[in-house]
């Protein structure tokens, strides 16, 4: 499973456009992971 881990710097849009990321992320097939965590590819 394909993962990703995202991480926001701070100012809203940022946010905003982290969260659109995220769920187009998520459509995709990706699964969100903690930013602390290593995101990997395993096929």
């Amino acid at each position: 499973m394909k993962s990703v881990a995202l991480h926001n710097l701070g100012c809203k849009v940022n946010g905003y456009e982290m969260d659109v990321m995220q769920q187009m992320l998520q459509e995709k097939g990706y699964k969100i992971v903690p930013f602390d965590e290593q995101a990997v590819y395993i096929s």
